[in-house]
């Protein structure tokens, strides 16, 4: 059976095999491909993509010869199987068998391919693959082994996170990183988005800054066949700590600060004028505040009194 510059696709519509050569006993069958592309797949069980039937029994003896010539591409959907000895293709193109492919001789690739997951492409030593500049060869989950002379497209796969959950405090940020599959992707850019901006935001770099309490999912997205990743950020209150505070943790009442620190003038409510006046947290900071009761500058969260009032 010979194929010339030509694409043909040979699927059994049953159980069945998508071509099959058979040839009486201790004889050859021989198919050649002679450039174009021949798709077979088999169906059913024991359906193969290429058979070799020598007798009409379960074995025989033959020889089988499958050759390529001319950048020939062929695709054995369900492999290529005999009922004799093994076939081994020869020549010069590429043969998937069964999703395994190999580059034979010198070949220039003819139309785009791509290698799809779970599928292998190899260039063995002493052959060699070309890929013209109106041509791809695309690795889409599949394996590459070898080099070939040219450009590779390189798809991407997959993203991940280093972290699934987040916690930051109200002001604080951390930049996450994302890992692209598999690591010699072509196009690694991604985007980043927050499902609640009010509570954290994430830049173009992956940074995530807390703003409010609450919970918000940054999202990752990769350009590349739009594969996400999610981690989610538990965004807690920023605890305040007084800006001056002489406070003894051993001691139920606080200590007053030397008369050096005392303010020359507080405010006063009930001071109409207020030239010269300073505020508890003009003073002292953004902590401090005027206790009408005890008429005292007082440090907020403290119940003892910290500054007497100075005389006006």
């Amino acid at each position: 059976l010979s194929i010339e510059n030509a694409k043909v696709t040979a699927t059994a519509s049953s159980s069945g095999d998508g071509v099959l050569v058979q040839s009486g006993e201790d004889s050859s069958a021989s198919l050649t491909v002679e450039g174009g592309k021949l798709t077979a797949a088999g169906s059913g069980n024991s359906g193969a993509g290429i058979r070799f039937q020598f007798s009409s029994g379960g074995s025989g003896s033959g020889t089988p010869n499958l050759t390529v010539s001319n950048n020939a591409l062929v695709r054995a959907n369900g492999g290529i199987v005999s009922n004799a000895s093994a076939a081994k293709p020869s020549g010069t193109g590429i043969v998937f068998d069964n999703g395994i492919g190999t580059v034979h001789g010198s070949v220039s690739l003819q139309e785009d391919l791509e290698i799809d997951e779970g599928e292998s492409l190899n260039i063995p030593e002493g052959s060699s693959l070309t890929i013209p500049n109106d041509k791809t060869l695309t690795v889409n989950g599949g394996t590459l082994n070898g080099t070939p002379s040219g450009d590779v497209i390189y798809k991407v796969t997959g993203v991940s996170l280093n972290k699934d959950n987040l916690t930051l405090i109200e002001g604080d940020s951390e930049t996450l990183i994302a890992t692209i599959q598999p690591n010699n992707a072509t196009d690694k850019a991604v985007t980043w988005e927050s499902d609640n901006a009010d509570v954290a935001t994430v830049d173009a770099d992956g940074k995530v800054t807390a703003i409010s309490v609450g919970k918000a999912n940054i999202t990752v997205t990769t350009d590349d066949g739009s594969f996400t990743d999610v981690c989610e950020v538990a965004v807690s209150a920023k605890q305040i700590t007084p800006s001056n505070p002489s406070h003894d943790s051993n001691n139920s009442s606080s200590s007053k600060p030397s008369s050096q620190s005392k303010p020359e003038k507080v405010y006063d409510p009930y001071d109409t004028n207020k030239d010269g006046v300073v505020t508890c947290e003009e003073k002292y900071g953004e902590d401090w505040y005027w206790d009408e009761e005890t008429k005292a500058c007082m440090v907020k969260g403290y119940s003892a009194i910290i500054v007497d009032t100075a005389t006006r």
